[in-house]
């Protein structure tokens, strides 16, 4: 079965109701459209496939062609042509967002790795700049040549990215429909729990008195190296870091340029706020995440996202 684009019929509110639609075309379907997503679709020439009528309309968009510098953050990509953009109708929250959004701490991929996953280096795309081109930053729809799949779509179907209200009417009038679309794909992620909405397993804490006390124990210690696993006896006292203030003119504290990624950065500032809050001036904006314009390491196992530390109270 080939899988292909079609033409919309208005659907009213309520369940889908599709002639001749194969229990196949109902299981590409997100969980939205089944319950009742009030939408217009599209019924494939060979009757199997639905899809929303704003992806038809993506044909009849005047396209650039473009090539992928690099993927910057989670918000921002760099083009070969049109420079630095940002990604029309969607957003991803960050440590400078008001409305308390945290991360999941099971979560294993951050909403930027998403980003380059669907953007890598030197990929080429087709660019649409919505609104005022004339910023430092223009919104802008992007399409990945070949599988046209719209970015702006994809992050938030996958969970690492949500729906905004910024250019709302210049990208509903490309696309009709869109943006109350990628809210109903940010409703069914958060039901779902897929990407930066992914529910982590409760993990329930027994009572004191259930299991005779161990003699030993096992836990991280961090340095400025890095972390291993120690093993000490319970009642073994763990001696604090001793504090790093320079006593002489000789000593200096560490810079973010002193550190080669942002986790080396992350491991120093949580091995001494705790007890000397943030001796090196680290975090200067005091959003809560040290030297966040450093690299992330390229060691998956050592990766840690940019998210206010938990150390901060």
């Amino acid at each position: 079965m080939i899988i292909q684009p079609i033409s919309y019929v208005p659907v009213p509110n309520g369940p889908i109701s599709a002639t001749g639609t194969s229990s196949l075309a109902c299981a590409l379907l997100p969980s939205s459209y089944i319950n009742g997503w009030n939408s217009n679709l599209i019924l494939a020439n060979d009757d199997s496939v639905l899809q929303p009528q704003w992806q038809s309309s993506l044909t009849k968009i005047k396209f650039e062609n473009d090539e992928v510098v690099r993927v910057l953050d989670a918000n921002s990509v760099k083009l070969a042509k049109n420079g630095v953009v940002g990604l029309a109708a969607i957003s991803t929250p960050s440590g400078y967002t008001n409305d308390n959004f945290r991360y999941p701490d099971c979560m294993t991929k951050s909403p930027s790795s998403k980003l380059k996953q669907l953007l890598p280096k030197n990929a080429k795309v087709q660019v649409k700049i919505i609104g005022d081109t004339s910023v430092s930053k223009p919104r802008a729809l992007i399409v990945i040549k070949g599988d046209g799949k719209l970015v702006n779509a994809e992050l938030v179907k996958d969970g690492y990215a949500r729906a905004i209200l910024r250019n709302r009417e210049s990208v509903d009038k490309l696309l009709p429909g869109f943006s109350n679309d990628l809210v109903q794909m940010q409703k069914a992620a958060e039901q779902e729990g897929r990407g930066m909405f992914k529910i982590c397993d409760n993990v329930e804490e027994a009572a004191d008195d259930q299991f005779e006390p161990l003699e030993y124990t096992a836990e991280i210690q961090y340095g400025d190296d890095g972390g291993k696993q120690v093993v000490r006896k319970r009642d073994e006292e763990l001696l604090p870091p001793a504090d790093p203030t320079p006593r002489s003119r000789a000593e200096k504290l560490p810079i973010c340029a002193d550190f080669p990624t942002f986790e080396d950065s992350l491991r120093y500032f949580e091995k001494y706020y705790p007890l000397y809050g943030d001796v090196a001036k680290l975090d200067r904006d005091g959003d809560g995440i040290p030297c966040s314009g450093l690299p992330h390491t390229t060691n998956g196992e050592k990766y840690r996202m940019k998210k206010p530390s938990s150390v901060i109270k």
